[in-house]
């Protein structure tokens, strides 16, 4: 009976034994079992989202990383953009055939002037402008600048003297202007005409041209006159005459007197000049 309890009680201690194992091993398997994953792409990754990578045990457990996505890889066609027309870039991806398209702003002319002719104060020049981007020409006129005249008449861009209708400026003279030839040859001349300039004539200049038939030799010997300019006082005021009424010279011979030019200065401090050509014939000659 004795030794029937001690089998008894071996029995029970072994089996205690086996289950107090079996109890550890599958509550910490670290300490029974080394884990071999094996790994497997659960999600495969984009180009924009992330994939997953799943790692599994023989003994199942398992775990999962992500995988980086790829990002696009883009290639370019497109049209560019010219002076007055919009581009565009069109970007494809070659991996997932995604595309967007942008539009490229026109760029617009840049254009450069060069003068190709000059101005004057007379004609017109012109100027030619180019764009650096395209070729793309056009041009434009410069005005005239027209005269610049001093107090002289003279144009102090180009030299050229003011050119007036002086008949315009000074009236035809009166019907009782008139030339005399007295004794001693002594030319007489009696002139009025209206000053018709709209302006007040501080001075005045007449340049007389007296003609002779007989080829004196104080004469040209071509146009067989002799010239004199005389400059009178004003002031002389719109509307008013200018007048010559006195002896103007002793020339030999004289038959005619021609008021050839005048010229007017005016209080404003500008002046005209300009033919007047009105002629006198002494009837008594």
């Amino acid at each position: 009976m004795k030794r029937k309890n001690c089998y008894l009680a071996f029995a029970i201690m072994a089996v205690s034994l086996i289950l107090f194992s079996c109890g550890e091993a599958s509550t910490n398997p670290a300490a029974s079992h080394v884990h071999e994953y094996v790994e497997s792409i659960e999600e495969q990754p984009t180009c924009e989202t992330d994939g997953q990578m799943l790692h599994t045990c023989s003994c199942g457990l398992s775990y999962k990383t992500p995988i980086s996505h790829f990002g696009h890889n883009y290639s370019v066609t497109g049209k560019d953009a010219t002076c007055t027309s919009t581009g565009t870039k069109t970007y494809t991806c070659s991996r997932c055939g995604k595309s967007y398209t942008e539009t490229i702003k026109a760029i617009g002319h840049n254009y450069s002037g060069t003068v190709t002719k000059n101005v004057t104060c007379t004609q017109d020049g012109t100027k030619t402008f180019k764009c650096s981007n395209c070729g793309d020409t056009y041009t434009e006129i410069i005005k005239a600048t027209g005269h610049s005249y001093d107090s002289n008449g003279k144009c102090t861009k180009c030299g050229a003297v003011r050119s007036v209708d002086m008949k315009k400026l000074v009236g035809a003279p009166t019907d009782w202007s008139d030339i005399s030839v007295g004794r001693y040859d002594v030319v007489h001349l009696s002139w009025w005409a209206k000053n018709n300039s709209g302006k007040t004539i501080k001075y005045y200049t007449v340049e007389l041209w007296y003609y002779n038939r007989v080829g004196d030799g104080a004469f040209s010997s071509i146009t067989r006159t002799q010239s004199q300019s005389l400059r009178f006082i004003g002031p002389v005021a719109p509307g008013e005459e200018l007048s010559i009424n006195d002896d103007v010279d002793r020339v030999p011979g004289c038959y005619k007197v021609t008021i050839a030019k005048i010229k007017l200065e005016y209080t404003d401090g500008t002046s005209d000049s300009g033919l007047y050509a009105y002629s006198f014939t002494d009837s008594s000659y």
